[in-house]
């Protein structure tokens, strides 16, 4: 991903299952080390098999979420975890992943 794109389709896996889910967080932390969050709506639960340049990502095993104007506002190293709710009971937080935003003129 780079600078300031819009539109890019963000998949997450989260490796276990989220067919029950309640309420999808997704926490980024960006690399001046500030946090935002985004949630369903937004963050959808991919219900299709996808294959990533990370390798397949099972059904109802990932969430997606669509990049819009002023996310990817830092270049540089970011890292994000996906909170999980299923009801009162069930409350799951991901192991967090890094990715890299390029400057846009990479």
């Amino acid at each position: 991903m780079k600078l300031n794109e819009v539109g890019v389709i963000f998949r997450f896996d989260a490796n276990f299952d989220l067919s029950a889910w309640t309420a999808l967080t997704l926490v980024f932390t960006l690399p001046d080390g500030t946090q935002t969050t985004r949630t369903d709506p937004d963050v959808t639960v991919g219900t299709q098999d996808q294959e990533t340049s990370k390798g397949l990502f099972l059904a109802f095993q990932y969430v997606q979420y669509t990049i819009v104007t002023g996310d990817l506002s830092q270049a540089g190293n970011w890292e994000c975890y996906l909170i999980y709710d299923s009801g009162p009971n069930i409350h799951l937080i991901s192991d967090t992943t890094m990715f890299f935003v390029e400057n846009a003129d990479c």
